[in-house]
């Protein structure tokens, strides 16, 4: 596929998503191309999602990727790993868009992932102890698609995105020169 198709691929994905239920139609309409070329590409509505959906599968795949490196630089690799969602954030949206999809397609995998890259950077001494790997990676995937969702919507802006996402994970959202009560 050429560079133009896969962006249109991305668009289509995007539109899929914002609207599961629309027409061909409507979702060439919302990507920004026409009827005809969406046939070209694909041709029935069960062949774009089946295409999306591979793809979508694939963009997971490189995220695996990513997550599984061997990092010696936790602070990095969480950088990389916010910057490989927010390239295929189209993609992803996806999985969201239909659940049954991510049961098929990785999404599995994908946690464990992200689970196993919390537990290395615990054992290096890069993140806290007291929090599970499982909590790092429903908090991680949930603030990552929360905010590619809130930057669609135009809540927040796309710029300096992964490093406020990154400093949020690492520091929160707490003053440290503020005094807390303890509960």
């Amino acid at each position: 596929m050429t560079t133009s198709d896969n962006e249109r691929l991305l668009k289509m994905a995007a539109a899929l998503a914002a609207n599961p239920r629309g027409t061909i139609k409507e979702i060439a309409e919302s990507a920004g191309i026409s009827k005809a070329t969406l046939h070209r590409l694909c041709g029935t509505r069960k062949a774009l999602e089946h295409l999306l959906f591979q793809k979508s599968s694939d963009a997971v795949e490189d995220i695996i990727c990513v997550v599984d490196k061997k990092h010696t630089d936790f602070e990095k690799g969480l950088e990389e790993l916010i910057d490989v969602h927010l390239k295929y954030h189209e993609y992803i949206q996806l999985f969201f868009a239909y659940p049954e999809m991510a049961k098929e397609y990785n999404w599995s995998k994908y946690l464990e992932s992200i689970d196993q890259f919390y537990l290395q950077g615990q054992k290096e001494g890069f993140f806290k102890i007291e929090f599970s790997d499982a909590f790092f990676s429903e908090l991680f995937v949930s603030t990552v698609c929360g905010l590619i969702d809130a930057v669609d919507r135009g809540r927040v802006a796309p710029r300096g995105l992964t490093q406020s996402i990154k400093t949020f994970l690492l520091h929160g959202c707490g003053n440290p020169a503020a005094k807390y009560r303890e509960a």
